[in-house]
């Protein structure tokens, strides 16, 4: 496989599925990891996965929706662990619904979540990644989810007909 010694990760959305399972496999392969959710309880789980394979991990509660906690948190990582190196944007919501059903609040909150979120922790963690020798990596899976919100919007509005 690939091997991540002495690099610092940092994957939004960690608490359960892809996320989680991105961390522990970052781990496994070496890399420190600071891992994010809404909700910092949820996130025990991956801590404990994280540490099993000895290496540290930071944990703290972001929503990418909020631009105060994504500045806040990349400078508590930085703190704890020194410049992230990668950044792994899973941070992401589909709640599927048809065209005529979505309301405003929601086309809002996947918009937020999926797409300006992403950008903008992408933005502030690029800043923080100048300063690493040997440049950083990106992966933004989020705002995939909100392009399967849109195809469900057109597949429902097509089986309307």
């Amino acid at each position: 496989m690939f091997r991540l010694d002495g690099r610092i990760a940092l994957v939004t959305g960690a608490a359960t599925g892809i996320g989680q399972a991105i961390a522990v496999a970052m781990a496994a392969n070496g890399a420190d990891i600071a891992v994010t959710d809404r909700h910092l309880e949820t996130l025990t789980e991956t801590e404990s996965r994280v540490l099993a394979h000895r290496r540290r991990v930071f944990k703290t509660e972001l929503d990418v929706r909020v631009m105060e906690q994504i500045g806040r948190s990349i400078v508590e990582i930085e703190q704890s662990f020194g410049a992230i190196d990668i950044l792994v944007n899973n941070a992401g919501i589909n709640r599927p619904a048809s065209t005529d059903c979505a309301t405003v609040e929601e086309w809002d909150d996947h918009f937020n979540t999926n797409v300006r979120g992403a950008f903008f922790l992408l933005r502030q963690s690029a800043q923080a990644c100048e300063r690493v020798a040997g440049g950083a990596s990106y992966l933004s899976q989020a705002s995939l989810a909100l392009s399967a919100f849109l195809v469900n919007q057109s597949t429902a509005r097509r089986r309307a007909r």
